[in-house]
């Protein structure tokens, strides 16, 4: 990913090759933290903003007054 193929320099295949994989690797990580993020949203007296990047979530847990 630092140094990814580039036309002219490696076949055209490899780019194709290299450009598939990463968009297929993009795709998956975006679904996982769209899931992430669903998951802490379901539960009860929790919220997420949504899920970024390296799958780092920061739920919120909401305490009543009554445990606090």
């Amino acid at each position: 990913m630092v140094n990814p193929p580039r036309h002219g320099v490696e076949s055209k295949a490899t780019v194709e090759q290299y450009n598939s994989e990463y968009a297929e690797l993009s795709l998956a990580y975006k679904t996982k933290a769209k899931m992430l993020t669903s998951a802490f949203n379901q539960m009860k007296n929790i919220t997420c903003t949504e899920v970024e990047g390296a799958m780092y979530g920061f739920p919120r847990v909401h305490f009543s007054q009554k445990f606090i």
